[in-house]
């Protein structure tokens, strides 16, 4: 439900989740500017916010480790999930304009790893994952 009163205000459940990441990822930087930060998420829908929160803010997270991740915001159609079971995978416009591959090219990340669901992700990102000039994270790892 408050994901649904969220949207209702014009708001994005996945833009507020993002942001929230992207300002604890730079209090940790502006407090402590030699760490290294990495954003540990487990499932498909703190993965998508993680790896959205390094494309909004390029330069305070150094490292994702995506437990889960979908390889593609297709698989949210496959899978006939409803928006009141996961809103924040339904930011408009998302799966058209970019999708899981557009983040992931968009990512200041220097790092991002892809702990299971390795089959589709693998598909999904094959090209990026064999592009030897591409833009985003220098390395990108899928187990």
């Amino acid at each position: 439900l408050y994901g649904l009163l969220v949207a209702a205000t014009g708001e994005r459940n996945l833009g507020v989740q993002a942001s929230q990441i992207a300002a604890l990822a730079r209090w940790v930087k502006t407090d402590r500017p030699e760490s290294q930060v990495q954003i540990l998420s487990v499932g498909p829908r703190t993965s998508l916010a993680a790896l959205a929160a390094s494309a909004v803010d390029t330069k305070s997270i150094d490292s994702l480790v995506l437990h889960d991740s979908y390889g593609s915001l297709r698989e949210v159609i496959e899978q006939d999930i409803a928006v009141n079971q996961s809103p924040e995978l339904f930011a408009f416009g998302l799966l058209k304009e970019s999708d899981i591959a557009g983040l992931l090219l968009s990512s200041g990340a220097d790092s991002v790893r892809f702990v299971g669901n390795a089959e589709k992700v693998t598909k999904s990102l094959k090209a990026i994952l064999e592009s030897k000039e591409r833009s985003g994270p220098k390395e990108i790892v899928v187990e």
